[in-house]
């Protein structure tokens, strides 16, 4: 049941930095076992890397390495987090009440066995994410899980930002937390993302492999055509989740594709609530679905888009 409380609360911590409430003290103890619960889940090593708390209460981790896939080791400079109620986490498989993380300075080194190249390339390394912020907490009483803030940092210029609700999260213990994961659904979101090269650099290449196909027809004509449908899918969207002026501020957006460079805000609320059932219903419509289908996945909801495309370099 641990794997459940890492999805419900520490998975976020990479995209989640106000405080949301008074936040225990970590201890010694809730440090270490607290990191070692986590290697526990995730099967990633502790091993070599130490757990303490600071002056100001929080558990810190500095300069995590870790080895990914083939030749590439990650690097992570500091990692902190702080929360309410931990021990649900240790001792009972239980997300904490609240829940506050932020790290910095995350960077990709690839490994070679020549020690002179793998210092050099060491030294060409630039942090993929400079910095990550998450603040979330479980409100009890209406069962929401609400993300106060989230926030990464990839450089100057390159950032992604949001907050949001979601209802039907129930983590008094296992039974009701199991549960949750057929009844939690989005609320309320609001994100804003500037774009100044992160999507091309990080989104880029797998997309490309996923939607691109090999064969007569260039890439660069393909993700015209796919530009083109996106634009035709919205147009079939109804004013109701989508007014004009939100249709036309996501039809320069993606005109700007692949190289978006500006600002993008997106407020999303739903009622009815998107829980999964929802979520598959939107994710299953075809090219071929009825206007009514796209109604009905999509009855309550609401979505206002804003672009601001970056002014010219001079």
């Amino acid at each position: 049941m641990k794997g459940l409380a890492l999805i419900a609360a520490l998975i976020a911590a990479p995209l989640l930095a106000q405080p949301v409430a008074a936040q225990d003290r970590m201890t010694a103890a809730h440090c270490t076992d607290s990191w070692a619960a986590l290697a526990e889940i995730t099967g990633v090593p502790a091993e070599g890397s130490t757990a303490a708390p600071d002056n100001e209460g929080w558990c810190v981790v500095e300069n995590y390495h870790l080895q990914g896939a083939g030749q590439q080791r990650w690097q992570l400079g500091q990692l902190r987090w702080r929360a309410t109620d931990i021990a649900r986490f240790i001792d009972d498989d239980l997300p904490p009440r609240a829940l506050e993380v932020r790290g910095r300075n995350l960077t990709m080194v690839p490994q070679t066995d020549d020690p002179v190249l793998a210092y050099a390339l060491s030294l060409q390394a630039e942090p993929v994410v400079t910095q990550f912020r998450a603040a979330l907490r479980w409100d009890g009483l209406q069962n929401a899980l609400v993300v106060d803030e989230a926030l990464l940092v990839f450089d100057e210029g390159n950032r992604l930002s949001l907050t949001a609700r979601f209802e039907g999260v129930n983590f008094t213990n296992s039974d009701t937390m199991a549960a949750s994961l057929q009844t939690v659904g989005l609320r309320s979101l609001t994100m804003s993302a500037t774009f100044g090269g992160w999507f091309e650099r990080l989104l880029g290449l797998p997309l490309a492999l996923s939607l691109l196909e090999q064969g007569e027809t260039p890439p660069a004509a393909q993700v015209d055509t796919l530009k083109s449908q996106a634009v035709s899918a919205l147009g079939r969207v109804s004013r109701t989740t989508l007014t004009d002026a939100s249709r036309a501020a996501l039809v320069k957006f993606i005109e700007s594709l692949p190289r978006p460079r500006g600002t993008a805000r997106v407020q999303i609320s739903a009622n009815p609530r998107l829980d999964a059932a929802r979520m598959r219903q939107v994710a299953t419509l075809q090219q071929e679905a009825t206007d009514a289908q796209i109604g009905e996945a999509l009855a309550g909801v609401s979505v206002q888009v804003n672009w601001t495309p970056a002014s010219p370099a001079k």
